[in-house]
């Protein structure tokens, strides 16, 4: 996942571990934040099939704010999460399926210092998928006639 911070530098964040990176477009990086979360291990296998197993921890996207935050989008398993039982039917899969086994939250870390500065958790139908200009993310919402819906949310 990559944040543009200015035209020569990008934040770059890790998919499959909590590491994120200040990288210069001349190829150089001088800063890493490896933030410590008990339920972010480095998952060390591949995704598995939605809802057959717990599904590890992911970064989803990064943004960097006006006021010089890391923004980042993470999915995890529900607390709550429950197996698909294996005599549900096969149906159509939908990206937003995955929040009836997940959960995203959006954690606001201070760039200098590394600091968790808050955290805001979507336990919600839309799933999250990328942040937009001026405190904006974009997500999808499955209607009941089982179209998608695009959604925009505020942060605050």
């Amino acid at each position: 996942m990559l944040a543009k911070v200015n035209d020569s530098t990008v934040w770059v964040a890790h998919n499959t571990e909590y590491k994120l990176e200040r990288w210069y477009l001349n190829g150089t990086s001088d800063k890493t934040l490896r933030p410590t979360r008990e339920w972010f291990p480095p998952q060390l296998k591949g995704p598995t099939p939605l809802g057959t197993e717990r599904p590890g921890t992911s970064i989803f996207a990064i943004h960097k704010d006006t006021s010089g935050h890391l923004l980042v989008l993470i999915e995890r398993a529900r607390s709550d999460f429950k197996p698909k039982p294996p005599n549900e039917p096969a149906r159509g899969y939908a990206p937003t399926d995955r929040m009836r086994y997940c959960e995203q939250l959006v954690e606001t870390i201070d760039e200098k210092t590394g600091e968790l500065l808050g955290t805001a958790i979507n336990r919600t139908d839309v799933l999250l998928m990328q942040f937009l200009a001026d405190g904006r993310l974009f997500g999808i919402r499955k209607q009941s006639n089982g179209d998608l819906l695009p959604v925009i949310w505020r942060m605050q």
